[in-house]
């Protein structure tokens, strides 16, 4: 059974691991890890089963340059282990995320 949880501080190699066998370079994982280590992140989720971290989706605040009174909350990277991807967790974990950025932007 799949289960979403937010992120702890000790999935973030597992995290890395997921990012880097789901794209073709480094970069997304290295962005998660630049995104974390500066606070950005604003909700985190994984996918997990048996304790195992098979999925990561990262929501982050934006702002466009051209409009910077306009801010939302950006998806990005969404990503399951190839091998469990078309299970239906990446729309579980954006819902989610969108229900908890929605929580965040209200307490502001």
């Amino acid at each position: 059974m799949i289960s979403i949880r937010p992120e702890r501080t000790q999935d973030a190699g597992a995290v890395r691991c997921v990012n880097e066998q789901t794209f073709e370079t480094a970069a997304e994982a290295d962005l998660v890890d630049l995104l974390r280590a500066r606070g950005k992140l604003v909700v985190s989720l994984v996918a997990c089963t048996d304790d195992q971290v098979v999925g990561h989706t990262a929501f982050s605040q934006v702002t466009i340059a051209s409009s910077p009174h306009l801010q939302g909350f950006g998806a990005a990277p969404v990503t399951v282990m190839p091998d469990m991807q078309r299970r239906r967790t990446t729309m579980q974990r954006c819902k989610r995320g969108h229900l908890k950025g929605d929580t965040v932007e209200q307490k502001k």
